[in-house]
C-alpha cells in the first residue's frame, strides 16, 4: 500500500528539537529585557534636575530676529538674586453686561484681576464678588463709547476698576492688595 503526500504522517519533532526552540525562546527573551533596560539606562540613566534644565534652556543665547547671520549670539540677562514674587490672577465668573454713558451701544467685558500677594487675597475677591460686580457696574456705566476706543481709556478704565475693587475688599476685609485688572474679553456692541 503506498502512501500519498496528503497522508504522510508528519514527522515527530525529538527531544534535539524542543530543546533547541527553548533555547532560542529563552535568548529571545534575555535579548528584551537587555534592551529595555539599555533604552531605560540611555534615557534615565543622567537625569537632569528641572532647575538645571531650565538653566540650560534659558543661557542658549538666541540669535537676534533682525541680525544678520555673522552676527555674534546675544549674551543672556543675569538672573535675579533672592526671592521674587508671584503674581496670582483670578477671572470673575461671569462677563460684566453695562449700558454706555450717552450711548445705545453697551460694553460687555471678562474682568481678571491680579495680585502678589498671597491666597487670603483671592479668596476675599471671590467672597466678594457679588459686591465687586455691582461696584464694577457703576464704574462701567460713567465711561463713554469715545473713551474706550482708545487704549488710554481702557487703561483708565482698568485703573478705575482696580481702586474700586480694592475700596470695596478695604472696607470689607481692611485690606485690598490688588495690583492690576485685566481684560480677557472685552466686547463693544
Amino acid at each position: 500500500m503506498t502512501m500519498t503526500a496528503a497522508e504522510t504522517p508528519a514527522p515527530k519533532r525529538g527531544f534535539l528539537g524542543r530543546l533547541m526552540r527553548m533555547i532560542l525562546f529563552v535568548l529571545a527573551a534575555i535579548l528584551l529585557v537587555a534592551a529595555g533596560f539599555g533604552g531605560g539606562y540611555v534615557y534615565f540613566g543622567k537625569p537632569m534636575s528641572p532647575a538645571d534644565d531650565l538653566l540650560r534652556l534659558i543661557e542658549k543665547p538666541l540669535p537676534a530676529a533682525d541680525a544678520p547671520p555673522d552676527a555674534p549670539p546675544r549674551a543672556p540677562r543675569p538672573q535675579p538674586k533672592g526671592d521674587g514674587f508671584v503674581t496670582s490672577y483670578y477671572t470673575f465668573s461671569e462677563p460684566l453686561v453695562s449700558n454706555l454713558r450717552d450711548s445705545r451701544r453697551f460694553l460687555q467685558i471678562t474682568i481678571s484681576v491680579a495680585t502678589d500677594y498671597d491666597k487670603k487675597v483671592l479668596d476675599h475677591v471671590k467672597t466678594h464678588e457679588t459686591a465687586i460686580r455691582a461696584d464694577a457696574l457703576l464704574v462701567l456705566s460713567a465711561f463713554t463709547e469715545d473713551m474706550l476706543k482708545t487704549r488710554e481709556g481702557r487703561d483708565q478704565l482698568a485703573a478705575e476698576l482696580r481702586d474700586a475693587i480694592n475700596a470695596r475688599l478695604e472696607a470689607m476685609e481692611r485690606f485690598g492688595g490688588i495690583k492690576e485688572v485685566i481684560f480677557p474679553a472685552f466686547v463693544l456692541q
